[in-house]
């Protein structure tokens, strides 16, 4: 949680990635996030949800738990995001921990729009 906060607050160009279902991903998640779920990360990639230009860009992905996020991770890691991570928590952990939950807002990144 410690690491997870000092990106989320410090780190302007960190992407988070949200791997839960795109209906809970609607419902509310973490300031600044996309939604990528298992099997997407060569379509996240060319489609602008990860930065296709900064392969260095830090890439932090969470889910409703652990092994869901270290799924994801590891697909975006073969992408060749060399400083991508999983959050071993769960997102409940996140809401617990008072961190900004909200609707998605940005255009392109709520599946519902």
């Amino acid at each position: 949680m410690p690491g997870f906060e000092y990106i989320y607050g410090d780190d302007r160009t960190a992407v988070f990635v949200d791997a839960r279902k795109p209906n809970e991903f609607a419902k509310s998640t973490v300031s600044g996030e996309v939604n990528i779920q298992a099997g997407e990360a060569i379509v996240a990639n060319d489609d602008g949800r990860l930065p296709f230009q900064d392969k260095g860009t830090r890439v932090v992905v969470f889910a409703n738990t652990a092994s869901e996020a270290r799924i994801v991770a590891a697909e975006i890691a073969k992408k060749a995001y060399w400083n991508n991570s999983f959050f071993g928590g769960t997102f409940n952990d996140l809401v617990l921990a008072g961190l900004m939950i909200r609707r998605p807002s940005r255009p392109g990144k709520d599946p519902s729009q």
